[in-house]
């Protein structure tokens, strides 16, 4: 509706500045052939000029009167009127002139208007978006059950429950979908394996530039060790997905082993490298990555302390744990 009023607006401005510039130009024309008149018939006739020139001065006042009562623009019949009256013809074709530019250029904003609304005719704000994808089923149902594990229904799950989990990593990829997607590229069946192999080609140069952004944090999460294993956490499952060129894979490599050195220095130090406040879902990844940490250095007496740790805050939150088996890991390395 605003739109309309708006050109609405813009069209009776360019019909009151055509308008205007007609006047003027007939009045100047009038005070031309008054002047050729005068020139012919000789200088006695000079009061027909003058006569003349008043005539076409009251010819635009009472257009503009006109104008004023109809509620139109008067801006440029006002121009016309003090410029043929200041120096007769020049004036008002100078302001036919200035009428007639005017014009044009409301003419360009008008279509310069019809072009913007038809760019933004299919521009849609995010609520109407999101409203969209509810209705089309493109949005977690929240009446329904919890959403299935992706790596359960690639491992186990049918040809069209596999495909569907492939599109969705294709369409809102997300790290934690590494594991699933090469698991995919595995699949025994070889329409997974394809369509697995393009969705990775798609996803190939976020994967990069999520490793040099690991990459870029390695100097502030060398200071301590939950920094270190948040990030060893976040790079593992990267340099893992076979996704990354060979180059970046070995570094990957080398990172992860320097971030496993700082969290297990840590952990012999009595420290915690999972905080206390960390969400739920954090601390299941964080624990994981620790434990298969502490498994691959054949740390099993680190890992039974920090295990028998967990269980004594599990069942008493209040405890404060001083130092994570200390006994136990200097008899281990001794």
């Amino acid at each position: 509706m605003t739109a309309t009023v708006s050109d609405a607006s813009v069209e009776g401005g360019s019909s009151d500045h055509s308008t205007t510039a007609a006047w003027a130009a007939w009045t100047g024309a009038a005070e031309v052939a008054g002047i050729v008149a005068v020139l012919r018939l000789g200088p006695q006739w000079h009061s027909l000029l003058l006569l003349v020139h008043l005539a076409c001065v009251a010819v635009l006042a009472l257009h503009i009167l006109r104008a004023r009562r109809q509620g139109s623009d008067l801006g440029f019949g006002a121009i016309a009127l003090l410029a043929t009256a200041a120096v007769g013809p020049v004036g008002a074709f100078g302001a036919a002139a200035l009428s007639g530019l005017a014009k044009r250029e409301q003419g360009a904003r008008l279509l310069q208007g019809w072009y913007d609304r038809i760019a933004n005719s299919v521009a849609i704000d995010p609520v109407t978006r999101f409203s969209d994808d509810v209705s089309g089923g493109r949005a977690i149902n929240l009446s329904g059950g919890a959403p299935e594990n992706f790596i359960a229904k690639v491992e186990r799950g049918s040809l069209a429950e596999q495909q569907t989990v492939l599109s969705i990593i294709a369409r809102k990829f997300h790290p934690d979908y590494l594991q699933a997607l090469a698991l995919a590229l595995r699949s025994p069946e070889p329409v997974i394996r394809v369509q697995a192999a393009a969705v990775a080609s798609h996803v190939r140069p976020e994967i990069a530039r999520l490793y040099r952004m690991a990459v870029g944090d390695l100097e502030s999460a060398s200071k301590d060790a939950q920094s270190a294993l948040v990030l060893m956490e976040r790079l593992a499952a990267i340099v893992q997905s076979g996704l990354l060129d060979e180059g970046e894979r070995r570094q990957g490599i080398t990172i992860l082993e320097r971030l496993g050195d700082i969290t297990l220095a840590g952990l012999r130090r009595g420290e915690s490298p999972i905080a206390k406040n960390s969400p739920m879902h954090v601390e299941t990844l964080l624990t994981d990555t620790l434990e298969r940490l502490l498994i691959e250095r054949q740390c099993y007496a680190e890992l039974r302390s920090w295990r028998s740790a967990q269980r004594s805050t599990a069942t008493r939150p209040l405890a404060r744990v001083r130092r994570i088996g200390t006994r136990h890991m200097r008899e281990a390395r001794a």
